[in-house]
């Protein structure tokens, strides 16, 4: 195999999530592509999925897939582990990871998309690396592995050889910033142009979330001030207003919401803002100091830095991005 190659492997299981797996792989291919259409030189990238036995594999979605055997003569330059309901079996199945196991000591490379990071976490690989995965998912990988520090909001993660990426579509945003480091940011944009998708999306997964959603309060005043803030987030509370209005002292209503709640009150607060402002920038036309206004932030400024640090894009991107199209009948 010549030398100028790029080596990859996607290892696969049963139940793996198709896209996970075609997203990635897609976008090398049309890296190659489009590097022999244009005579270019720079690494092809040599593509298989693996599996260390089996010679088929059932997705998710049903579809089935063959593997090749890992090749006695040959070394991957990257190891993508996907993601899917089916790695947790994969890491209790001992041939398997072992195998995995094995594959990150040697290679330079190792990437994972979505839930993909638990199998590389299994493996010790990720050790002391930051790594993404999807935001649904965050927390019980952080508890199972907590040598792991775990990013539940960015779209992707480079921390040394290690790569990472968010869920599903995620895949294909870390594999265009691969293609970039590989070769320039010229052909990342081609490729990113061929495939009709964004070369870097801005914000991370929390502007995918669906809104706040918490258990119920433990005690009635806590419950309370929950419903106070949901029924007119536009009210100009405070600490003081909230507590005064569920009878409590300041110290204490603060101390037993963060303890009922998992967060402050003004973050709650600022949570439930966000989620009104951003129905109405997806279902209506209004100006962003008017929907500021209705939301309880005051100002369309104020708004946008709440936009900003929760989120990780402004309003108008936001309102670009997820706004419900009429259609006629």
């Amino acid at each position: 195999m010549p030398s100028t190659d790029h080596v990859i492997w996607f290892a696969v299981y049963d139940e793996v999530q198709t896209l996970d797996l075609t997203g990635p792989l897609e976008m090398f291919m049309t890296a190659n592509r489009i590097l022999d259409a244009a005579d270019r030189a720079g690494r092809r990238y040599v593509l298989r999925t693996v599996h260390p036995s089996a010679t088929t594999i059932t997705t998710e979605a049903g579809l089935r897939i063959l593997t090749d055997q890992p090749p006695a003569d040959e070394s991957p330059d990257t190891i993508v582990f996907a993601g899917g309901d089916g790695v947790y079996d994969a890491i209790r199945d001992d041939e398997y990871l072992t195998w995995a196991t094995g594959l990150c000591t040697t290679t330079p490379r190792l990437a994972s998309v979505c839930t993909g990071s638990f199998l590389l976490a299994a493996t010790g690989a990720a050790a002391g690396r930051t790594v993404a995965t999807h935001r649904a998912r965050a927390e019980q990988l952080a508890s199972r592995f907590p040598a792991v520090r775990v990013d539940g909001d960015r779209l992707h993660v480079h921390d040394g050889p290690v790569w990472t990426s968010a869920g599903v579509t995620a895949g294909i945003d870390l594999a265009l910033a691969m293609i970039e480091h590989d070769h320039d940011a010229e052909l990342a944009q081609h490729v990113a142009r061929w495939m009709v998708v964004f070369l870097r999306r801005t914000g991370g997964q929390s502007q995918f979330a669906t809104p706040v959603w918490s258990e119920a309060a433990e005690t009635e005043p806590i419950g309370r001030a929950k419903e106070l803030v949901h029924h007119d987030p536009s009210h100009p509370w405070s600490m003081e207003s909230l507590a005064h209005a569920v009878g409590m002292s300041e110290r204490n209503f603060s101390r037993r919401f963060r303890a009922e709640v998992g967060e402050t009150p003004a973050r709650y607060l600022e949570q439930i803002r966000l989620d009104v402002a951003r129905a109405q920038l997806e279902r209506g036309t209004a100006g962003l100091e008017a929907v500021a206004r209705h939301a309880g932030f005051g100002s369309a400024e104020t708004m946008r830095r709440s936009f900003a640090r929760r989120l990780g894009v402004s309003p108008d991107q936001y309102r670009h991005r997820f706004r419900l199209q009429e259609t006629s009948a």
